[in-house]
């Protein structure tokens, strides 16, 4: 009888642990403690997780801040990185298995980084635009200005060119 109880509670704590190690890893609660978030994902992710304005514009000029404002270029950013933010709160919280989990999270982060590859090249091309924009209306008012200087009348132009002709 001694050994038959034995040999049952043996089994059920193998069924415990059994038990609890698959709730491990199906649980969204555990994917806290999960050690590849913990060591990798976590640190890749922190910039979306912890979203911050002000990291948004950081290193631009205030003139280019407001055109990527204005232009719509930063609402883009900001719903595309709300959208991304919620897939991955409702990945990490859903009951879902371990592997399905780190593929997803693997898949997100390529997204995300997709994102900011996106963002930065928006962010260059909004400063670049907005040079090459000064430097055209510095040389329109160059070339309004020396139009001016030379202080010529219509009727003086046409004078010179047909003073030209007859030689």
């Amino acid at each position: 009888m001694k050994s038959t109880e034995e040999a049952y509670k043996l089994h059920a704590d193998t069924l415990r642990n059994t038990a609890l190690s698959e709730t491990a890893n199906y649980a969204g609660i555990a994917s806290q403690t999960d050690p590849l978030w913990q060591l990798y994902y976590k640190k890749e992710f922190q910039d979306l997780l912890e979203f911050n304005e002000a990291d948004l514009f950081a290193g631009l000029e205030p003139s280019v801040k407001d055109y990527v404002e204005q232009g719509g270029s930063a609402d883009w950013y900001r719903k595309e990185s709300q959208m991304l933010r919620e897939r991955l709160e409702a990945v990490r919280t859903t009951n879902l298995d371990r592997g399905s989990r780190i593929i997803a999270y693997h898949r997100m982060l390529g997204e995300y980084r997709k994102l900011l590859a996106i963002w930065e090249t928006k962010r260059q091309r909004a400063s670049l635009y907005l040079s090459i924009k000064g430097k055209v209306n510095a040389l329109q008012e160059n070339s309004t200005v020396a139009m001016a200087a030379r202080g010529k009348s219509d009727l003086q132009i046409a004078d010179d060119i047909l003073s030209r002709a007859k030689l």
